[in-house]
């Protein structure tokens, strides 16, 4: 099994107990994107990949377009978010985004958006490969990984 990516060698215990906090549920582990990158990291570290880069991706788009719905007006930027995702949701997308005032498209959208935050995040924080990651987190804070601040 890889290692953690090489980024946490330059961590405090103190900071990395924080990591691992916020990693406990994955809803605050997406809000961290330090825990997002060293995640992403520590994965292309491995051999083999999995669904969690996956499903992180989905809900890195997912906050992307929280951020600003209107993005998925572009054709061709929602054909390929539909991709990745699982086929309900594209069905639900289609079925549930009805309104013809802007306002309300909008709100549909975040709805919808929301909505596919929560199922990814939940699907990323139920892999193994998360599991596994706050399993690191926690032998690196415990000194089973020797971990120096940097000079």
């Amino acid at each position: 099994m890889a290692g953690l990516c090489a980024c946490v060698k330059h961590l405090s215990k103190e900071e990395i107990k924080e990591l691992i906090e916020k990693s406990e549920k994955p809803e605050e582990f997406i809000k961290d994107e330090k825990l997002r990158e060293m995640f992403q990291c520590e994965n292309e570290i491995g051999r083999s990949k999995s669904n969690a880069i996956k499903y992180l991706k989905i809900v890195e788009e997912s906050l992307r377009l929280l951020a600003n719905p209107q993005l998925l007006d572009d054709e061709e930027r929602r054909d390929e978010f539909f991709m990745e995702l699982m086929p309900k949701f594209e069905d639900e997308y289609i079925e549930n985004i009805t309104a013809s005032d802007p306002d309300e498209i909008s709100n549909q959208r975040r709805r919808f958006l929301e909505q596919v935050l929560k199922e990814y995040t939940r699907m990323l924080g139920e892999s193994e490969r998360y599991g596994k990651f706050k399993e690191k987190l926690k032998k690196a804070y415990e000194g089973k990984i020797k971990i120096e601040k940097n000079p």
